[in-house]
């Protein structure tokens, strides 16, 4: 049981910290381990996803807009950049342009 609260514990420290990535993989490893208090957990992790929703709806968008000039051979490595990135409202536009 003082494994239970400290993995519960974690969860809640983590969503205190405003880092809800971590909490919601916390509750949802928790409630797995205690199918017992699933009921409990999967309200406060459903409460925390609805609260990272709101949050990414209130972000303003971003757009990358890349320019390649006869670079062609390094479109790929630009991209997959930019891809990586974790920002989640993001617009890509490219402009390719060759001689």
């Amino acid at each position: 049981m003082k494994e239970n609260k400290y993995l519960i514990k974690q969860a809640q420290d983590a969503y205190n910290e405003d880092n809800y990535e971590t909490s919601i993989l916390l509750y949802q490893k928790a409630i797995e381990q205690y199918p017992k208090l699933a009921k409990i957990l999967q309200f406060n992790l459903d409460f925390i996803n609805q609260k990272k929703c709101n949050l990414i709806k209130n972000l303003p968008s971003v757009t990358t807009i890349i320019v390649a000039y006869n670079h062609e051979k390094y479109i790929a490595q630009c991209l997959e950049s930019v891809i990586k990135q974790n920002y989640p409202k993001h617009n890509i536009i490219i402009f390719l342009r060759e001689i």
